[in-house]
């Protein structure tokens, strides 16, 4: 009797999720059929034409300007969405933080296309395209509500936001982004590609900046700064300059660039293609040159630390002793063909200024997360160099916006309990990335591994810069987490 009401309760629930199934697929139908795909192009384009043509009549100024970018932008995540290709509307995201929200300084456009690149996957899930939520939802939670506090006792409202959706909500995203968008290993290799060809891209526009002295798609808007810096020359008298790109900061650019740079190392020991494998090793060292052209020296170090996690993950002996004999053929070809970059490099690293202004901004980190410990000064993008001075000490010979450090830039501007919160969050990433990881088979291990030595390319710079604290970089490494984790440990 019991036997046969479990069987009945089993076919119950059995039939209600084939249902909850079909109920789905048919709202995927529907919202990606081709007459609605075309009649929503249609609309999207013509409002867009109408909009433009209402904000390029100049009464809106600049903003109208930076509307049409955003507009732009929204208009075209929506088609690409609507033609269903995923990896390119992610790029899309991924390329409006990095070009309109950090170089044009908009701040909050990518926000919104995330959430919208969440939706359409929400709505569109299927058996073959499965919706999860982000793992240890509750400890996310807690992070953001305790980053409230902080970020209402900023400088300014625009300034709080700023700060607190461009590092923790933003990190919360492109998490949540990489664990829905990595549904098996042919996705995770599809998304990976993608984001290879872009930081390719960004290293090829940053190689024609240093060798042209020419900065494609700029804007005047950073003239009077990097005036200020000398255009960033890699000495003083010096003709030489440090490219910055679009992160107009070497030091930034050398960061996004170093943990990029393990994205196409770990597709190149996925590759069973000769052609796929030139191919990526045309973006090692296209992303290898645009290093070298920012001399920055954090940067090197993380690309060693990203190195030596994916040697140790990479799975395969074999490309072990690969990657060992092509770290050689680069330390053999550099002096050779790169004298004059080498000598800077060096000449660079050795400068005693340097060291000591990084010790002394981490003493002054210490000391104002002494003064402040359980909220910091508060969130914001200039919080630190404004607030901070009162506690520099004299290592630090001039004011900086922020300690040179991530954590101790959570724990100076948010207090001890957030930077606690967000420390957890990272190692609990990278737990599950490592269980993930040793569950996967032989091949898409090297997937993986590149991934999650990307996230520790990351952390390495972010012990001497900002890193996980800077909105263009930190997209970057939230999203590899979350594409690593996303197999279920």
């Amino acid at each position: 009797m019991f036997r046969g009401a479990d069987i009945s309760q089993k076919t119950t629930i059995q039939g209600s999720n084939a249902a909850r199934e079909t109920r789905n697929s048919r709202m995927a139908q529907i919202i990606m059929s081709p007459y609605l795909s075309l009649f929503v192009i249609i609309m999207l384009l013509s409002v867009g034409g109408i909009a433009s043509g209402e904000l390029l009549s100049g009464r809106y100024g600049n903003l109208g300007s930076y509307a049409i970018a955003a507009m732009v932008g929204l208009v075209a995540l929506a088609i690409t969405l609507i033609l269903r290709q995923d990896g390119v509307a992610l790029v899309m995201v991924l390329a409006t933080r990095v070009y309109v929200d950090w170089y044009l300084g908009l701040g909050l456009v990518a926000q919104p296309m995330a959430i919208i690149l969440l939706t359409v996957l929400y709505l569109t899930r299927s058996a073959q395209r499965p919706w999860r939520q982000p793992q240890v939802l509750w400890l996310w939670l807690l992070m953001l509500i305790i980053a409230l506090y902080p970020a209402s006792h900023g400088l300014g409202f625009p300034d709080e936001v700023y700060y607190y959706s461009n590092v923790f909500l933003s990190a919360f995203l492109m998490f949540w982004l990489g664990q829905v968008m990595a549904r098996d290993a042919s996705s995770i290799k599809r998304l990976l590609n993608f984001v290879a060809l872009f930081a390719a891209l960004i290293a090829l526009h940053s190689i024609i900046e240093y060798t042209t002295g020419k900065m494609l798609f700029s804007t005047s808007s950073y003239d009077s700064y990097l005036a200020s810096v000398s255009n960033y020359t890699i000495a003083y008298g010096s003709n030489v300059f440090r490219t910055g790109s679009f992160f107009v900061n070497p030091d930034s650019a050398g960061g996004f660039f170093s943990m990029t740079l393990l994205i196409p190392l770990g597709l190149f020991a996925n590759s069973s293609s000769l052609l796929a494998k030139v191919g990526h090793l045309a973006e090692i060292a296209l992303i290898l040159l645009a290093v070298m052209f920012t001399y920055s020296t954090e940067s090197w170090l993380a690309v060693g630390a990203g190195t030596f996690i994916f040697l140790l993950l990479v799975g395969k002996t074999s490309y072990r002793f690969l990657l060992l004999a092509l770290v050689g053929c680069i330390a053999f070809v550099v002096p050779v063909l790169f004298p004059t970059q080498l000598a800077l490099q060096l000449q660079h690293i050795s400068a005693p200024n340097e060291l000591l202004l990084r010790t002394g901004a981490w003493k002054t980190g210490l000391n104002v997360i002494q003064n402040f410990p359980l909220a910091g000064l508060g969130l914001g993008r200039h919080v630190y160099l404004l607030l901070a001075d009162p506690y520099r000490v004299l290592e630090q010979y001039r004011p900086l916006d922020h300690p040179h450090n991530s954590f101790l830039e959570i724990a100076a501007l948010g207090g001890i309990p957030l930077v606690l919160t967000f420390i957890a969050l990272l190692l609990l990433s990278f737990w599950r990335a490592w269980r993930s990881w040793l569950k996967a088979d032989p091949q898409t291990r090297s997937l993986i591994a590149g991934c999650i030595a990307s996230a520790a390319a990351l952390t390495s710079y972010s012990m001497s810069d900002a890193g996980w604290t800077l909105a263009p970089l930190l997209v970057i490494g939230w999203l590899m987490l979350g594409v690593a984790s996303s197999r279920r440990a």
